[in-house]
């Protein structure tokens, strides 16, 4: 054991989670198999699932049902249709559409209860992607088409309204990645009122809670939290090894090659304005495996192996990674029986 490992288990208020997805997304989360995806993150010591919102909401209202009963508490992402270079032509829609999945997840309705709702995922690649300016880290509103950015803002507004409205106690996340916060500097700047930053944090990019940001004297996750006064959850981790030809993922056996997210993971908890680290993913997606994508010259299948927890390419169930038992250790994991759905 790493000389790292130490338990992480003081704070009551610090929530350790895992990513799904939906049974409209993965084989590998296929309905059938719902008892065990989530007995396996409720053994792990995941205290939050974050899952998405397309799925059929027969099977949503049961996923969440089952969460709550396992003491698990909800992230549901929930999408836009980004318009990004035109403005959009029915804000009604999507404000709409966000207080409607608000209350029937109140918690009162008999549909389960979510606890947030984060708005879309990563629009800040969703954006950059259109963006002219491309090249630089986003870190800077500067960075951005500033058109787009109007654009997305309205959208934005439309979906939080929607979940103000809806009366629910659901905290609103809105998430990046890498550098990209001039993203949050605009929205922020310009009246979007969210309550949780959310940020995806990846093994091969720096920590984001070392004091190395630029010439600042702290880390990322202190600059956010500097610049909006919100808490913050890692809403993505995993850890990118290159080291691995074939794939670049959780699957290597050795305990010391995810020793920087394991760090990552110590530093995260020791910040009071951190409240939560959710990992990326529970089981791994071989449906997804791409022989054509590439790094130099070797093959590159990384996000199919992003699982916790081997599959198989239809979808069955094997057992747990090295990775998976070694942070179990670290949050303290055991569950005591599976609930029946």
């Amino acid at each position: 054991m790493s000389v790292t490992d130490k338990k992480l288990t003081e704070r009551n208020d610090f929530l350790w989670g895992v990513n799904i997805h939906s049974s409209y997304y993965s084989k590998a989360y296929k309905f059938s198999n719902l008892e065990d995806i989530l007995f396996l993150a409720k053994d792990m010591g995941s205290r939050i699932i974050r899952l998405n919102a397309n799925s059929p909401l027969d099977e949503l209202d049961t996923t969440i049902k089952l969460c709550n009963s396992y003491g698990m508490k909800v992230m549901l992402v929930q999408y836009i249709k980004l318009s990004i270079k035109e403005k959009n032509p029915d804000l009604q829609f999507i404000e709409d559409d966000f207080y409607n999945f608000a209350v029937r997840y109140n918690g009162k309705n008999g549909y389960g209860k979510v606890d947030f709702i984060q708005i879309s995922n990563e629009m800040d690649l969703s954006i950059m992607a259109v963006n002219p300016k491309g090249g630089s880290d986003g870190d800077k509103s500067d960075d951005w088409v500033v058109e787009h950015l109007e654009n997305v803002t309205e959208q934005v507004k439309a979906a939080i309204s929607g979940v103000k409205k809806s009366g629910t106690d659901a905290k609103t996340v809105i998430n990046h990645c890498w550098l990209h916060h001039g993203l949050l500097d605009y929205f922020y700047n310009h009246g979007v009122d969210w309550d949780i930053i959310g940020h995806d944090w990846y093994g091969d990019m720096m920590n984001a809670f070392e004091t190395r940001y630029n010439s600042t004297a702290y880390g990322i996750g202190e600059l956010l939290y500097k610049k909006y006064g919100k808490p913050l959850i890692i809403c993505e981790s995993n850890y990118f090894n290159f080291d691995i030809s074939s794939v670049a993922s959780w699957d290597d056996t050795k305990e010391e090659t995810f020793d920087i997210l394991i760090r990552g993971m110590e530093d995260a908890y020791h910040q009071d304005y951190v409240i939560g680290y959710i990992f990326y993913e529970l089981i791994d997606e071989l449906q997804f495996e791409k022989e054509d994508w590439v790094r130099g010259d070797e093959k590159w299948n990384r996000e199919a192996h992003f699982g916790m927890v081997f599959a198989d390419k239809e979808g069955n169930i094997g057992k747990p990674k090295p990775i998976y038992n070694r942070i179990k250790r670290i949050i303290d994991g055991n569950c005591a029986k599976k609930l029946l759905v």
